[in-house]
């Protein structure tokens, strides 16, 4: 499995929440859970996530199943959707109060299938190269940085809402890395080509870029 190393930065001027990070490890899943409201309820999403993937009926809903997608990864799209769901009718529809940014992800056989709502960016690096898996600015980013890093797509705050998954091939040595924050500097790619991929290098490049941007970092390790 995956073994992540974190990181959590704000200069006290702008919040943004710290993701929960959930691991079961008997069904081989990971999750990031933003909470945008009360941060208690992160963990009990986590936990209705990994009931629903684990329910053999789940498998059965293909309403909203990509055929371009591998069984595996529209499951976990489909658990985002009922969890989606169920918070908003029991929650949110008459008053908001709270919303989640999620990435659920399922490891097996050197793959890696995910779904997600809002952040965290996902970029894989490997020896050679670094790939940009999936990437969607908050409302910072669309604003200039001139406002509150709010997520322009999460769980429980509208109607309907847009899942996007997929898989990827994964080896030893691999990094996964996960980043919330508006927008990504250059400095931050440079050095992921110059195989600075940790924490200390990473951080710095975020925090040089703005200082008084938050933002939560993740460096997965393919162990």
């Amino acid at each position: 499995m995956i073994q992540f190393e974190m990181r959590s930065y704000t200069s006290g001027k702008v919040f943004r929440p710290k993701p929960f990070h959930g691991i079961r490890e008997e069904s081989q899943l990971q999750g990031i859970i933003t909470p945008w409201g009360p941060i208690e309820q992160a963990e009990a999403v986590w936990k209705r996530l990994c009931e629903l993937f684990e329910a053999p009926e789940t498998a059965q809903l293909t309403q909203f199943s990509n055929p371009q997608e591998s069984e595996t990864s529209n499951r976990l799209a489909q658990c985002i959707r009922i969890v989606h769901s169920e918070i908003y009718q029991s929650e949110n529809t008459k008053q908001l109060r709270m919303g989640f940014e999620v990435l659920i992800m399922h490891e097996h056989g050197g793959r890696l299938h995910w779904a997600r709502v809002g952040q965290p960016h996902v970029i894989l690096s490997t020896e050679r190269d670094f790939h940009p898996i999936s990437y969607e600015p908050d409302w910072s980013w669309h604003h200039g940085g001139v406002c509150a890093p709010l997520p322009t797509n999460a769980i429980g705050i509208e109607t309907s809402v847009q899942v996007y998954s997929g898989t990827m091939n994964i080896f030893k040595g691999n990094r996964l890395i996960l980043v919330s924050r508006g927008g990504l500097p250059r400095r931050f790619f440079a050095d992921m080509a110059e195989n600075k991929v940790d924490l200390k290098f990473l951080s710095r490049s975020l925090v040089d870029s703005d200082a008084n941007a938050p933002f939560w970092l993740a460096i997965g390790h393919v162990i």
